[in-house]
């Protein structure tokens, strides 16, 4: 939970920061990457939790 919130934390800062100098499409790229980073992990979760399940 805490790396969640340093995660978005980092994010959201450092997009005010730089968000004025960088283009639509590196912005666009950045959240394709972000979702698919989530995606990943929350895949990766899934399949703990069904390993976990008794048969």
């Amino acid at each position: 939970m805490l790396a969640s919130c340093l995660w978005f934390s980092v994010l959201t800062v450092s997009m005010m920061l730089v968000g004025d100098r960088i283009s639509g499409t590196a912005t666009t790229i950045l959240n394709v990457a972000c979702a698919a980073v989530m995606m990943a992990y929350g895949l990766h979760l899934i399949i703990q939790f069904l390993g976990m399940m008794p048969i």
